[in-house]
């Protein structure tokens, strides 16, 4: 069975991102904005996966996966972290800025 890799982040704008998801910085959660062609998500529903192995939660957009982490950067800054950032507190889950 093949294992699905994460995207690289420049695959998606920050556009991209504030326009198919919502975040809540206060929570780090995000949701879905509306419904998606082909997809059964709906407005408001929790986008993301359980914490994978290494605790990161990840969210599948357009067929290809993305560190929720690094998307609530580019959702919050507008650009792609340059490297790697990590949670604050040690918590991988928690995605808030």
């Amino acid at each position: 069975m093949k294992t699905a890799q994460i995207t690289k982040d420049s695959a998606l704008t920050a556009a991209e991102v504030r326009s198919l998801l919502a975040y809540d910085a206060d929570t780090g959660l995000f949701t879905w904005r509306s419904g998606r062609k082909g997809v059964y998500r709906s407005k408001g529903l929790r986008a993301g996966s359980r914490p994978n192995a290494g605790g990161y939660i990840i969210i599948g957009v357009n067929t290809k996966l993305y560190l929720a982490h690094r998307l609530a950067w580019v959702y919050v800054y507008g650009h792609w972290p340059k490297g790697q950032i990590d949670h604050r507190n040690g918590v991988r889950h928690d995605n808030r800025i």
